[in-house]
């Protein structure tokens, strides 16, 4: 279990936009792979959740898993 939760930070970083990016639109290439970048992060959180829900989760579990959720949420908010 401790070498799933050591993949979430680095999802959560894979979906994080570049702060420097801000207010500039993306390429084509750049948005295609942002999204690509994105789904693959759902699937994670979706097996993941899937996969401990039987077991219930700890505070440190729970936490991970919501800020991943809140990040894709944001990320896809910000390609509408």
């Amino acid at each position: 279990m401790k070498e799933i939760l050591s993949i979430l930070p680095g999802l959560i970083k894979l979906i994080t936009p570049d702060p420097q990016m801000k207010g500039i639109r993306l390429k084509r290439k750049e948005l295609k792979l942002a999204k690509k970048n994105l789904r693959i992060a759902e699937r994670m959180y979706k097996s993941i959740y899937k996969e401990f829900e039987k077991d219930g989760f700890d505070e440190e579990e729970t936490a991970l898993l919501n800020e991943l959720k809140d990040k894709i949420t944001d990320r896809k908010a910000s390609f509408i």
